[in-house]
C-alpha cells in the first residue's frame, strides 16, 4: 500500500477518475470529471496535474486521463472506507438507506489503516454495502463472487447453457464483467511462472471441458419439464421492474444510480427463471404498482 498523503480534494478526485474509468479499464475526459463533481474544468486540469505528479493518473493531451496502477490501489481503500462507513451507519446508527451516503463521503477521508481495519473486523467483514456495492478487502480485491476451482467444474450442469468470460492479458476483467458472473475461477500456476497468456488459458479450460462431457460427468440434471424463461423475456422483466422504480424516485443517491442499475440487473440474470415464473413475478409487481397508485 502507498505511504502518498492526499487532501480530501484529491481523495474525491481520483475516486472520481476511478468510478468514471469503469473500474480502470477507460480513458476519462477532463468534462466528464468537471460534470460528476460539479467543478469548471480549469480546476480540473490543475488536480489532473498534481495527480499526474504523484503517479496516481497518466494525462494525455486531447485524449484525456487514465488512472494508474497505484491509483487504482488509492482509489480502491478510498471506497472501501466509505462502503464501510455506510454499513456502519446503517446497521449499528440506524440511519436510514438514503442518508448514509454523504455522511460516509466525509467519513472516508479519515485515512488511519488500524480504525478502518478494526471496522470491518467489528462489522464481520461484510462483502457489500447496504446499495449492494462491493466492499474491497484491505488488499484492495473485490471478491463479491463465489469462487471455485478447476476441480469444480465437474459440478456444473452441462445440460443448460454455459458462458465462461476470460479477461484480456492487459488488464483481465473488470469489477463489472464479474458482477454477471456467477463464479470466478482462477487456474493454478507454478510460482515462478504465475501468468498465463489467453490462449493457453482457453485451450486449458477448453480440454478440461470437453473431458467432462466425454465422460458424462454432471452431478445436476434439471427437469426436462422446466422452461427457462428467454432473455428477452427475462429482459423485459427487469426493464419493468426498473422503470418503475426509477418513477418512484427509488435511485438514491444520483451518483449511485448506475451500480444500482447494474447490481439489480445482474440479479435478473442471475435467477434462472422459467418462464412460468417470469408470468407470475410480472403479475405480482404489476398488482403492487397498481396498489401504489391507487
Amino acid at each position: 500500500m502507498t505511504n502518498l498523503i492526499l487532501s480530501k480534494s484529491e481523495e474525491n478526485y481520483l475516486k472520481s477518475i476511478y468510478n468514471l474509468s469503469e473500474l480502470g479499464n477507460k480513458v476519462v475526459t477532463t468534462n466528464s470529471i468537471s460534470k460528476i463533481l460539479n467543478i469548471e474544468p480549469a480546476s480540473v486540469t490543475d488536480m489532473i496535474k498534481k495527480l499526474s505528479k504523484k503517479k496516481l493518473i497518466y494525462h494525455e493531451k486531447y485524449r484525456g486521463t487514465k488512472i494508474s496502477k497505484n491509483g487504482i490501489k488509492v482509489a480502491l481503500q478510498i471506497i472501501r472506507r466509505h462502503r464501510l462507513w455506510e454499513v456502519f451507519l446503517y446497521e449499528k446508527l440506524n440511519f436510514n438507506w438514503d442518508e448514509i451516503h454523504e455522511v460516509a463521503e466525509e467519513l472516508e477521508h479519515v485515512s488511519s489503516d488500524q480504525l478502518i481495519d478494526n471496522l470491518d473486523k467489528y462489522l464481520k467483514y461484510p462483502k457489500i454495502d447496504p446499495h449492494g456495492d462491493p466492499i474491497p478487502n484491505k488488499l484492495g480485491e473485490i471478491d463479491f463472487v463465489d469462487k471455485i476451482s478447476i476441480s469444480d467444474l465437474k459440478k456444473l450442469n452441462y445440460n443448460k447453457k454455459l458462458g465462461f468470460i476470460f479477461g484480456s492479458e492487459a488488464s483481465g476483467l473488470s469489477n463489472k464483467e464479474i458482477s454477471y458472473a456467477n463464479y470466478t475461477l482462477n487456474i493454478p500456476t507454478n510460482d515462478k511462472f504465475k501468468s498465463l497468456n489467453l490462449s493457453h488459458s482457453v485451450i486449458i479450460i477448453a480440454q478440461i471441458i470437453s473431458s467432462i462431457l466425454n465422460s458424462k460427468v454432471s452431478d445436476f440434471s434439471k427437469s426436462k419439464k422446466i422452461n427457462n424463461a428467454s432473455k428477452k423475456n427475462v429482459y423485459r422483466l427487469a426493464t419493468f421492474v426498473i422503470d418503475n422504480l426509477d418513477k418512484m424516485n427509488f435511485f438514491k443517491p444520483i451518483e449511485k444510480k448506475p451500480i444500482m442499475l447494474e447490481n439489480l440487473r445482474s440479479i435478473f440474470y442471475k435467477m434462472e427463471l422459467s418462464e412460468k415464473e417470469i408470468r407470475i413475478l410480472s403479475s405480482v409487481f404489476a398488482q403492487f404498482l397498481k396498489k401504489k397508485v391507487n
